[in-house]
């Protein structure tokens, strides 16, 4: 898609719809580092880039069976996934209270950085009238993340998977970001960046989208979109 039939996608959107992990915000510096960082003040001395290509395996290896098969909750979905992801690496004695740090890690601001123009589009698009609104595969963390980052006040609705144990692309969640949005699928755009949660989601939901920041499918930015104010 070129920019400027995104742009007339925007045009034409009354609300739109934001994924935010890849899409808003990535964790900073990586999530190797993250860990790296944290399982060191248990005592524990792993490489960074290590880490982050365990990350990687784990994450997709997860990706293939849906979240509610796996657990009850994303808090312990995420808790098998660093069992999974360090096999025996951690002290059994060790392993819950480090889980805890990490979840509450996870859930700082200090951890997430904005994508490059994410925050001055969100800007842009509410003084363009546009009414703003997330649909993320994310647990409610992010709730606190975007508040402490000063940006929740952008959005009118915040539909997330853990609030259903439904992810992306699973056509329900679309319906659900509808109702919470009190809109019609026509009205709607959704901007993100996973073409196998996002663009496929869309799909099945009959939504209009946008795929940004995946060099795999797309050259176009989020920071490339930007309407001039009316």
């Amino acid at each position: 898609m070129n920019i400027n039939l995104a742009l007339d996608r925007i045009h034409k959107a009354s609300h739109i719809f934001f994924d935010v992990g890849g899409t808003l915000l990535r964790p900073f510096p990586s999530p190797g580092e993250i860990y790296a960082r944290e399982f060191f003040l248990f005592g524990y001395s792993f490489d960074s880039q290590e880490l982050q290509d365990r990350f990687n395996v784990t994450w997709e290896k997860f990706q293939i069976q849906p979240k509610q098969e796996i657990s009850s909750s994303d808090y312990e979905w995420w808790y098998k996934f660093l069992k999974d992801m360090m096999k025996n690496e951690i002290k059994e004695a060790d392993f819950d209270q480090i889980y805890d740090h990490l979840w509450i890690a996870f859930a700082s601001p200090k951890n997430w950085q904005e994508i490059d123009g994410a925050f001055q589009l969100l800007k842009n698009l509410q003084q363009n009238g546009k009414r703003l609104h997330i649909l993320s595969n994310w647990d409610e963390r992010l709730r606190s993340i975007i508040r402490e980052l000063n940006i929740a006040s952008y959005f009118e609705s915040i539909t997330l998977s853990s609030d259903y144990m439904i992810d992306k692309p699973d056509k329900k969640l679309f319906d659900f970001a509808l109702k919470n949005g009190k809109c019609d699928r026509s009205e709607v755009l959704y901007i993100g960046d996973s073409y196998s949660h996002d663009a496929v989601g869309c799909q099945n939901a009959g939504w209009d989208f946008i795929l940004v920041n995946n060099t795999k499918y797309t050259n176009l930015k989020i920071g490339d979109l930007k309407l001039n104010v009316i």
